[in-house]
């Protein structure tokens, strides 16, 4: 008996042990991961909704809002002769320091000259700018007269998933340059005013009189691998009071309280409920029109207050703990759990057990808090209650760890039937690949660069949003798997992860309801008013490698093997609403297709000739066949001169040709170019107009060659071009009709 007592004493801490470390482990690898991040930011909001930090002194930052009543007296944006009055009537207040948070990279008259002179003269005042992207097209500047002066900061926020804004930048530096934002440039003057000047302390941390700021790094809760570029720290929210404020129409038309203004900070900017500049806080905030609601410009203002606070020791800085500290007091919970749960073996003692360390956990964080230390709540309470319930946290662990290989399975993979083979088979998730016979798909969109050059980025997203919504249900009906979305292309793979004996059918089946597909597309394109899209498709089958590709920190399923890449070269020779297949895939159906016209290329990196053959249906199926059309051309009265350049794989050939146009109809011109060109060849083609005016380029390929005329394949052209063309005087005679060549 008494021999037994050790051993099942060890048993004991063994089966506690293996339950309490992948407690630790799990829910540590969740936080890690970023899967508890959200959880974590409620928690902290709720913290600093518990720890009011009352004011000891009074706000130095007085808002200055433009509300609505001031847009509509003195309209949006507001002029400059405005801004000058604004700006002077200040300073007639003896304001210790000015912010102005609106954009004037542009001046807007009248009083320009005045407002110029203004800042260029008066160094209280300090005006924004928008620091992301500084040098690119999405950057704003400050006005002219400050720029490079340390008197232009920037007024970039960092808002969280939701658009909760719960951290701070004090500088950003995109190599270039170092910008200096709007809250610290004002705590420093107003510092330096008052004697308390900032400096570094030994590790390089930015230090303003009593408070170090070190800078949140990435893990540090109640983060998990947040975006750390810049020097950013946490936002401390826990002074809610409403700020001194007053409007535009006050300060002008009346006489403000002189207590509101001398001696203050004084930030403007907009206060009107229908601008854009408003962002959500983690609490309730005094003074705001709805609970959680605050604008721009009063953001700003309270991280001035927060950095002049902390700065002058009335209250601590507020700093997330890193993750080393973060693991110890998750293991310190799971400790607890697990002792705890090795003394009660009944439910109910059990479950009062842990509701007390669940409270004793909560106001240990309210305390760390108080004292300017976010800790991590989510992360230990869910340790804890897994450390206590010994035989469920078995199975959750387990269920956990089966969770977590789906979730790397559905995130690596994006075909629906990708997943499902791996859930039938999991060993799939190991490295590796074996051969199989698959039929390769490689499809892109004719002409779309120079489309999207026309177009803003908005509408480009919707446009290929919409292509790609018809087109990947088009190939999922015909099981096929998207491995690669490739910007406007797509690389489909048929046969693999699942086995189809009939693959190439159901590739060329996918292939033709495809292009079929394209009108509902483009229906709708021109139903919203954008343009119609041509897409070329590529087909070849053969063997290849499949598998779970790459390394274990990131893998993929994929294929490989010169059948890809041959794939992707036959659809590089395609025209727009054309499908070629390999001599490979049409010898392999032979007898069953609909083709039409062959042609005969030399891909680059293969040593032996390849003719191509366009698909134009199923025998068998001919309610997919592709429509045949002549091509009407019309003759100009008189040949246009025209000048083109070859286009070599994505570069422009620096020779420049010399032709004329002799015919074109929709999607076609026929041409004389004096060089040797031949069928598939690529060209950049420039016209002029009347006058010497030289009109947008278009982009064409070279589809036949007869005696010395050129016959060739339009992308979509700009509408300049379009008019430009249905202008030009035809002969009287009839179209000439040429039989197409898809």
């Amino acid at each position: 008996m008494t021999g037994s007592m050790p051993s099942k004493r060890w048993r004991a801490l063994l089966t506690w042990a293996l339950v309490l470390l992948p407690c630790w482990g799990g829910v540590e690898l969740l936080r890690g991961s970023g899967a508890l991040q959200p959880f974590e930011l409620l928690t902290h909001d709720l913290l600093l909704q518990q720890s009011i930090h009352p004011p000891t002194a009074p706000a130095r930052v007085t808002l200055l809002g433009i509300d609505e009543s001031d847009l509509q007296r003195w309209g949006w944006p507001l002029d400059d002769d405005t801004l000058v009055q604004l700006l002077e009537r200040l300073l007639r207040y003896d304001v210790r320091l000015i912010a102005v948070d609106l954009y004037r990279d542009t001046p807007i008259p009248p009083g320009s000259e005045r407002l110029a002179e203004l800042l260029r003269r008066e160094p209280r005042i300090h005006w924004i700018y928008h620091f992301s992207g500084a040098g690119q097209s999405r950057g704003v500047a400050p006005p002219a007269p400050l720029k490079g002066s340390p008197r232009a900061v920037f007024n970039d926020v960092l808002p969280d998933p939701g658009g909760v804004v719960r951290r701070g930048l004090l500088f950003l530096d995109d190599g270039a340059q170092v910008g200096q934002s709007l809250a610290l440039r004002m705590a420093r003057q107003w510092l330096a005013e008052a004697g308390v000047q900032a400096g570094a302390d030994a590790a390089g941390n930015l230090r303003l009189g009593a408070a170090t700021f070190v800078p949140l790094a990435s893990d540090d809760a109640p983060y998990s691998g947040v975006d750390a570029a810049g020097y950013q720290l946490l936002l401390d929210y826990r002074d809610p009071r409403p700020l001194p404020q007053l409007s535009l129409h006050q300060l002008l038309s009346g006489e403000p309280d002189p207590a509101l203004l001398k001696g203050q900070i004084v930030l403007v900017g907009s206060t009107a409920v229908s601008s854009s500049d408003q962002l959500y806080a983690p609490m309730r905030l005094s003074g705001t029109q709805e609970a959680r609601i605050q604008f721009g410009v009063e953001l700003h203002a309270r991280i001035t207050e927060q950095l002049l606070r902390q700065a002058l020791g009335e209250s601590p800085v507020l700093r997330g703990v890193g993750p080393d500290t973060a693991r110890l007091w998750l293991l310190l919970w799971v400790l607890l759990g697990g002792l705890v749960a090795l003394r009660l073996n009944s439910i109910a003692p059990l479950l009062g057990a842990a509701g007390l360390l669940l409270a004793t956990l909560y106001l240990s964080a309210l305390a760390a808090l108080q004292l300017g230390w976010s800790l991590p709540l989510v992360a230990p309470a869910l340790a804890l209650l897994a450390a206590m319930t010994l035989l469920t946290a078995q199975r959750v662990s387990r269920l956990y760890r089966e969770q977590r290989h789906l979730t790397d399975l559905f995130g690596r993979y994006q075909s629906q039937s990708v997943m499902e083979a791996l859930l039938r088979d999991p060993q799939a998730l190991r490295l590796g690949g074996e051969r199989r016979e698959v039929s390769v798909m490689f499809t892109d969109l004719r002409g779309f660069s120079a489309l999207a050059e026309r177009l803003t980025p908005e509408q480009v997203v919707v446009l290929l949003n919409h292509y790609f919504d018809q087109m990947v249900e088009t190939v999922h009906a015909h099981e096929g798997t998207i491995l690669e979305l490739l910007g406007d292309g797509m690389l489909v793979v048929f046969g693999a992860p699942l086995s189809c004996p009939d693959h190439r059918l159901q590739a060329l089946r996918c292939a033709l309801a495809m292009q079929g597909g394209m009108h509902r597309v483009n229906a709708e394109s021109q139903r919203r008013g954008q343009p119609s899209l041509e897409m070329g498709i590529g087909l070849h089958c053969g063997e290849v490698v499949v598998g779970n590709l790459g390394s274990l920190k990131r893998a993929k399923y994929a294929v490989v093997g010169s059948v890809v890449n041959l794939a992707a070269r036959i659809e590089s020779y395609t025209t727009g609403g054309q499908i070629l297949i390999s001599p490979s895939l049409r010898d392999a159906c032979a007898g069953q297709l609909r083709l039409g016209r062959r042609l005969l290329v030399r891909p680059k990196g293969f040593a032996e000739p390849l003719e191509l053959t366009a698909l134009m249906g199923l025998q068998a199926e001919p309610q997919g066949w592709l429509g045949e059309h002549e091509v009407a051309l019309r003759y100009l009265s008189r040949p246009q001169p025209l000048s083109c350049a070859l286009l070599e794989g994505k570069h422009v050939s620096e020779a420049h040709l010399r032709g004329e146009l002799l015919a074109h109809a929709p999607g076609y011109l026929l041409t004389r170019i004096d060089a040797w060109l031949q069928p598939t060849d690529n060209l950049r083609l420039k016209f002029k107009a009347e006058g010497g005016l030289e009109l947008p380029d278009a982009y064409a390929r070279v589809e036949r060659i007869d005696q010395g005329e050129a016959l060739l394949r339009l992308s979509p052209l700009p509408d300049e071009l379009t008019a430009y063309l249905e202008q030009q005087p035809l002969c009287d005679d009839d179209p000439t009709r040429l039989p197409s060549d898809s």
